[in-house]
């Protein structure tokens, strides 16, 4: 599919921080777009909706989020705060379609969910694949739906370490919610990118357009903080024991 340069959404057009620096302003943009355009089909923006009860009534609640397909059965990897304590998560792909999800399994201490979509036996969805392990100080993109917006936008990054979150907010440098972040104790990826709100779960992708990590959180400033590859790589490494036949049938007809 050809896109025109309207429809490529960058944030920092002019900056190239994200890629090496032998390589010209033009080739960093012709990265950014083949990257881009890899990426487009399997980011998607999340919406996740659930009703309150309060002293005035009935209230609604709503979070937005980015995800990504990782296989072709449309499962989504998402950051967990993005969806969790929501009974309705409606995904959204570049193209304007919509699909209900539900949440598969999360894991709290790396702040992961897998979320499961229903479509025909025959669908086979665009996604990408996780990478091999990154190397420290190399470039990387962002792509996400910030701030709520329906439309793909990304921006230039660079891995600069692994820490942990205790550590990076010791030393002040960063100055993210610790909500955001539920272990302290574990090592997040450090990259320098600007994120906004609504990319939360917005894919970080290496120069090969695949998934070395997931944003978390951003100080609004220059610097944000991702899942690791090695969390993203042992969340779906993981293989919970099968549930007895009654069990999918009941969960089938609930999700029906």
């Amino acid at each position: 599919m050809k896109h025109s340069n309207h429809e490529i959404n960058l944030h920092y057009l002019t900056e190239t921080n994200g890629i090496e620096s032998k390589t010209t302003a033009f080739d960093a943009h012709e990265k950014f777009v083949d990257c881009f355009r890899r990426s487009q089909p399997s980011t998607v923006k999340l919406t996740s909706s659930a009703m309150l009860s309060t002293l005035s009534g009935a209230e609604s609640l709503h979070r937005s989020g980015s995800g990504v397909f990782i296989n072709k059965a449309g499962q989504v990897l998402t950051d967990l705060h993005v969806v969790d304590g929501f009974n309705e998560i409606d995904v959204q792909t570049s193209q304007g379609k919509h699909y209900s999800a539900y949440v598969d399994r999360v894991d709290r201490e790396r702040g992961l969910a897998l979320l499961s979509i229903a479509i025909s036996k025959n669908s086979i969805l665009p996604h990408l694949d996780l990478a091999k392990k990154p190397a420290h100080n190399s470039a990387a993109f962002v792509f996400g739906y910030p701030a709520g917006k329906t439309e793909l936008y990304g921006s230039p990054s660079r891995f600069l370490m692994d820490s942990s979150f205790e550590q990076l907010s010791f030393s002040r440098m960063v100055n993210i919610s610790k909500s955001l972040v539920p272990d302290q104790e574990r090592s997040v990826m450090v990259l320098e990118s600007h994120t906004a709100p609504g990319e939360s779960g917005a894919p970080v992708i290496d120069m090969d357009g695949q998934i070395i990590g997931l944003v978390q959180a951003s100080d609004n400033f220059s610097t944000s903080v991702a899942t690791t590859w090695e969390d993203i790589k042992s969340f779906l490494d993981f293989k919970p024991k099968r549930r007895s036949t009654a069990v999918h049938q009941v969960l089938d007809h609930l999700h029906g």
